[in-house]
């Protein structure tokens, strides 16, 4: 039993050194020239086959036989076939921008995500990211397309001024004047709408962050 265990071991080293080596054999060369092919040029070439008339088909099966891995997507090729046409492009550089105008839909999640950032502006970008079923990296771009920033907020107490002090003064003088012509002045007092003034102490400096955007007091 001893014997063939080891006759089976060696039988399975042999394949697995015969099958790397079959593979090592049969690996494409490495091809300098082919590797060096750019997108510019690529889409230098897409601009010369537009001017011959020839197809995007055509030139998207040729740009693959050139570029191989590194050829263009077949959609970029025939955006880049159709705006050569329609000759709102003529240069063969990337462009760069903000990209395309903004749909219906796209505008709506701007509006959407504006008004979120007005009601939550503690939220953090994956809430944001829920909110409006989009992703955060989606988010993120919108966001600063917005211009919108973190700013760290702080606790700011506010004196009151001269008027102030004096409207309470008058109120707490009314009320006594009442409560000693009328003992049960008290009894008569209904307290509603009561309002309750809390601090808010973050945790740390990230929650302490809020996010503002163009316009609104930092």
């Amino acid at each position: 039993m001893l014997i063939h265990n080891k006759m089976d071991f060696k039988l399975i080293c042999l394949v697995f050194v015969f099958v790397i080596l079959l593979n090592s054999s049969t690996s494409p060369p490495t091809d300098p020239l082919r590797d060096s092919i750019t997108h510019d040029e690529q889409r230098a070439f897409i601009k010369c086959h537009v001017l011959l008339g020839d197809t995007g088909a055509d030139i998207f099966h040729m740009i693959q036989k050139i570029a191989r891995r590194k050829a263009l997507t077949r959609s970029a090729v025939f955006n880049l076939v159709q705006q050569y046409q329609s000759q709102t492009r003529t240069h063969t550089h990337r462009m760069t921008g903000h990209g395309p105008e903004r749909t219906a839909r796209t505008q709506a999640k701007f509006d959407q995500l504006t008004d979120l950032i007005i009601e939550q502006d503690d939220y953090t970008e994956d809430e944001f990211a829920t909110e409006l079923q989009v992703s955060k990296t989606t988010i993120s771009r919108m966001l600063a397309e917005l211009g919108a920033r973190k700013i760290s907020t702080r606790w700011v107490p506010h004196e009151l001024n001269l008027a102030n002090k004096q409207n309470r003064i008058d109120i707490c003088t009314e009320n006594l004047n009442m409560y000693k012509s009328s003992t049960d002045m008290l009894n008569r007092v209904i307290a509603i709408d009561e309002s309750w003034l809390r601090s808010y102490d973050p945790q740390d400096a990230q929650q302490a962050k809020r996010w503002c955007l163009p316009g609104q007091p930092g």
